[in-house]
C-alpha cells in the first residue's frame, strides 16, 4: 500500500497481487477528519476513510512533520 500527501490532495495504491485499488482525491473531497492515540481517519464518503497511521516508522522524523504539516494545512486540524 502507497499513500502520497501533496499540495493537491491524496493519492492511494493498494496492490495485493489481486486487486489493485487506486483512489486520488482532493483535499476539498475530504468530509470528516477524525483521529485517536494512534491514527488519523480521513473520511471521504460517510463510511469510508483513510486510515493514517500517526507515527509512520518508514519516514525520517522531518518527514513525519512535513506529513503532518500538510494535514494541518489542509484539514484544519491539529495533531
Amino acid at each position: 500500500m502507497t499513500l502520497n500527501l501533496h499540495e493537491a490532495g491524496i493519492d492511494w495504491n493498494s496492490d495485493d497481487g489481486k486487486l489493485n485499488r487506486t483512489l486520488k482525491l482532493a483535499w476539498e473531497s475530504i468530509e470528516k477528519v477524525n483521529e485517536d492515540e494512534n491514527h488519523i481517519y480521513l473520511y471521504y464518503q460517510k463510511s469510508e476513510a483513510l486510515i493514517i497511521p500517526k507515527n509512520i516508522r518508514v519516514l525520517s522524523l522531518t518527514e513525519q512533520n512535513e506529513f503532518k504539516q500538510l494535514i494541518r494545512n489542509h484539514l484544519n486540524i491539529s495533531l
